[in-house]
């Protein structure tokens, strides 16, 4: 059983540093035009900054622990997971590519970020990493989605249930750090979806079990 997590782990790891890779290609390419485009709407504007949500936004990461520990995930629909979702990245890298856009974000000084541990995170680290363009759809919201439906009946009720809670903080949470529009949100479970039908209908699963 250990075998099968460390290669699940390293599996996860080879993935995120390939659809990385090209993540940071993608937005050297849309950079300079995506500041062409807002998507910024009224809902968009009353949804305060929190700056310490950044702990939740990170936590997407950890929300991976959950499948790659999982005695109930085997490492062969752990691929099944790693492809549905590199399938739908592939959609939400088009995406930015057609449409390019880029966050107006909050201006954070130095002082503020010296003096307040979230700020300082938002600023140093999330900035860092996440660049403010290619924000539609966002690939935070089709990563929590697409684990969330197909961890389905591979969890206890309750543990399911807690698991869509802190989903559902981490895509309130891209709102609440101002890294992406409201419609990046709904676009990105759109396409979420779409890709988990599409993945069962063409590529079914033979278990039984299978959400």
């Amino acid at each position: 059983m250990a075998g099968a997590r460390l290669k699940k782990l390293c599996l996860f790891l080879s993935a995120a540093m390939l659809l990385g890779v090209v993540y940071r290609l993608v937005s050297e390419i849309t950079l300079e035009r995506s500041h062409f485009l807002t998507l910024l709407t009224p809902l968009d504007k009353i949804m305060p900054f929190i700056p310490e949500t950044v702990i939740i936004y990170f936590s997407i990461y950890l929300f991976w622990l959950v499948p790659i520990l999982s005695r109930e995930i085997s490492l062969k629909y752990f691929w099944r997971i790693i492809i549905t979702i590199a399938i739908a990245f592939l959609a939400t890298f088009l995406g930015h590519l057609l449409l390019p856009s880029s966050y107006p974000r909050p201006e954070i000084s130095e002082t503020a970020a010296q003096s307040n541990w979230a700020e300082f995170m938002v600023k140093k680290f999330l900035h860092w990493v996440d660049p403010p363009n290619n924000t539609f759809p966002s690939s935070h919201v089709v990563t929590v989605i697409i684990l969330m439906k197909m961890m389905f009946a591979k969890l206890g009720r309750w543990p399911y249930r807690l698991y869509c809670f802190w989903g559902t903080l981490i895509m309130l949470s891209t709102l609440t750090v101002k890294q992406h529009y409201l419609i990046d949100v709904i676009s990105a479970a759109i396409i979420a979806f779409l890709v988990c039908f599409c993945v069962n209908k063409y590529l079914p699963e033979k278990s039984k079990t299978a959400p």
